[in-house]
């Protein structure tokens, strides 16, 4: 699922209303209905409505929710913020419908506003996606008394004040919304820490816009259908050769879990065998909780070293636990100097890039990195927003031809110029081991004759189904990293339905 820009989204909407034979104002009506929809699946018929409506085209979306909820007889009370004097064409058309049959308020100040039934709804309509200004002074004002409020609030294609594809200022005043209906897509300013926070639950509403090539985006949002086409079916004829041997290369004295984590969710990913690198006291524990695995014992006793195998494997994986002394720095750089096929690296292995940057020059082309946002930090150095990260993470995938997998809500992997956004995942997988097993599952994926990106983009997603699925479960609070591996064979039958 491609995430345009505002401009795209009114081109789209044009080529839309061109193909189909329909008005602005049909396609407006859609839009409505379909969140009228959404809405209803929530609503009690004793709840008071309250819709805060501007004057462009998201107002025209607002004035037609409420007459459609209006006319279903639930109690809705309109509030127009005229912060310019002429109402857009289709906005103005749902106004005239609306006062047919309701009133409609205008409000110029926050002194204006009624006391709120307490277990009213708000719904914001005030400003949309083409947004790319600070709010006028008394919308400013209004907002932040509905923020400051206990109503439950819902914000219509996008919370008001929020740019979509640009950086806001710390400062801006923006409607936090506990639950957003966007059309068509997501925008990208919601999958991103410094504002995405306003957008409370994220619900997409399918309007029928085209799915057309001819809107090019660097931006894609991983959805089911994304995985479904790129997850290979198994071959009936098939052995444990065809998918591959992974070699995950991690573990040091007091950390051995994290290559523990890793090599269990390998197994879990479909590889065909898979070999431990590791120090001595770790393989006894491998060989009784994963006797699928093979082992192979590190020749330094606390951490890891650098082995020439004398067997052929399709990707390594390492960084697991492997610490920051001397001897692991030692292995990694060996091991980079001598694989020539794609790597993935994780944790201390990433630590140690930050420290040494002269090992970035050892990279195989398209190696996987998977920093958390701190690692990312020492790698990338600091960043004035989100967006700034996103293009010094570009500028770092295309002067090393890497991947880097950004661990955080919405996951980003980004190669060259193009960002990858998973939609799985939950904050319960704020928790210890998480991105080993992220590893792990990715390491078997790369195994298995997936590009890098391709490995990068069904273990992020796959990775946090699993966790999405404990949760339908369970609690966010007591998931931890094991739940995630018992869960990835449920996110695997999920995905090949």
């Amino acid at each position: 699922m491609q995430i345009f820009s505002p401009e795209q989204l009114s081109k789209l909407d044009q080529l839309t209303i061109d193909e189909k034979q329909i008005s602005s104002h049909q396609l407006m009506q859609i839009a409505a209905e379909k969140a009228c929809d959404a809405l209803l699946e929530r609503l009690d018929i004793n709840q008071k409505i309250y819709f805060f409506c501007g004057v462009g085209n998201n107002a025209g979306d607002g004035f037609a929710m409420a007459k459609i909820l209006f006319d279903q007889g639930f109690k809705v009370e309109v509030f127009i913020l005229k912060y310019a004097d002429k109402l857009s064409r289709d906005a103005q058309l749902n106004y005239t419908l609306l006062q047919e049959v309701a009133s409609i308020q205008e409000i110029t100040a926050v002194k204006n506003l009624p006391e709120f039934d307490e277990n009213a709804i708000c719904i914001d309509a005030i400003f949309g996606v083409g947004l790319n200004r600070e709010l006028p002074g008394f919308v400013q004002e209004i907002i932040q008394h509905l923020n400051q409020s206990r109503l439950y609030s819902l914000a219509i294609d996008c919370p008001s004040g929020l740019y979509v594809h640009q950086a806001n200022n710390e400062k801006d005043i923006v409607f936090k919304a506990d639950l957003t209906l966007t059309f068509h897509a997501p925008k990208l300013s919601f999958l991103l820490s410094d504002f995405g926070n306003y957008v409370g639950e994220m619900q997409i509403l399918d309007i029928g816009l085209l799915q057309t090539n001819t809107l090019e985006s660097s931006q894609a949002y991983i959805d089911l259908k994304y995985i479904k086409s790129i997850l290979k079916r198994r071959s009936q004829f098939s052995h444990k050769g065809t998918y591959g041997h992974a070699v995950i290369v991690g573990g040091q004295e007091g950390m051995f879990g994290s290559v523990m984590l890793s090599a269990q969710a390998a197994m879990r990913s479909g590889v065909g065998k898979l070999t431990v690198l590791c120090p001595p006291k770790a393989v006894a524990m491998i060989n009784t909780v994963l006797p699928e695995a093979m082992t192979k014992i590190s020749r330094e006793t606390k951490t890891i070293d650098f082995q020439r195998l004398d067997f052929s494997y399709q990707a390594l994986g390492i960084g697991m636990g492997i610490g920051d002394s001397k001897q692991a720095l030692e292995a990694l750089k060996r091991w980079l100097s001598h694989e020539k096929q794609p790597v993935l690296l994780d944790a201390d292995a990433l630590n140690l890039l930050s420290e040494h940057p002269d090992l970035l020059r050892l990279l195989p082309v398209q190696s996987i990195l998977t920093p958390h946002i701190g690692e990312l930090q020492r790698l990338l150095g600091k960043w004035t927003n989100a967006y700034d990260m996103l293009d010094k993470a570009k500028l770092f995938s295309k002067k090393y031809d890497c991947i880097l997998v950004l661990k955080e809500a919405y996951t980003k992997i980004v190669y060259h110029d193009n960002i990858y956004i998973n939609s799985t995942g939950n904050p319960g997988m704020a928790t210890a081991g998480s991105g080993d097993v992220l590893a792990g599952l990715m390491t078997g994926m790369l195994a298995q004759n997936y590009t890098s990106l391709q490995a990068s983009v069904l273990g992020v997603f796959l990775h946090g189904l699993a966790g999405d699925l404990y949760v339908k479960k369970a609690s966010q609070n007591s998931l931890i990293a094991s739940d995630l591996i018992d869960n990835l064979a449920l996110s695997f039958s999920f995905v090949e339905r």
